[in-house]
This record gives structure tokens, C-alpha cells and sequence, in this order.
């Protein structure tokens, strides 16, 4: 992967190689992934509502037996491991 980071002095920095400055905007691949990530936590937020909203539906259907719902069930349980571990890292958006 390429990093465009570093550390100086103890901080985390940006490696300015690739970047532009536009008046008030920053642009470069290290903001094009930055974007990417958050567009990402964006999603699986999303999916998770949906996830939700679909699982609700078979138990009032009474088919929280079904393997639909078992794998819907499986999906929102990934989701929530990969949104704990970045939340554990420090990537969790904050609201």
C-alpha cells in the first residue's frame, strides 16, 4: 500500500508530494483515499439500517428460521466487526 503519511516528532503527517492547495481545498490521491474511506463507513452505516430494517420484517413473518434471514443476520454481524474494529483504531467517524 502506498503510504502517505508519516511520522515526524511523534505526529502523523502528510506527506505533501501529491498534493494541491486551491484556495480553501486540499486535493491529491492521499484525499481521493481519505474520501474513499469515508464513503466506505458511509455505507456499511447504511447497510446496517437496511440490515436492520430486513430482519425486522422476517421475525414479524415469523421466519427468523429461514437461511435468508440467517444470512442477512451474518451480513449485519460482519458489518458490526469491521465498524468495532475501526471504532477500536480510531477511524470511526466522529458525529
Amino acid at each position: 500500500m502506498n503510504k502517505y503519511t508519516k511520522i515526524v516528532d511523534s505526529k502523523n503527517c502528510l506527506i505533501i508530494d501529491d498534493i494541491r492547495i486551491e484556495g480553501n481545498y486540499v486535493f491529491g490521491e492521499a484525499i481521493d483515499r481519505l474520501a474513499k474511506f469515508e464513503s466506505f463507513y458511509e455505507e456499511i452505516e447504511k447497510n446496517q439500517i437496511q440490515l436492520s430494517n430486513q430482519l425486522d420484517e422476517l421475525r414479524n413473518e415469523g421466519k427468523d428460521k429461514t437461511v435468508e434471514f440467517k444470512e442477512l443476520f451474518t451480513k449485519k454481524l460482519v458489518n458490526n466487526n469491521v465498524m468495532a474494529f475501526l471504532r477500536y483504531h480510531g477511524l470511526a467517524p466522529k458525529k
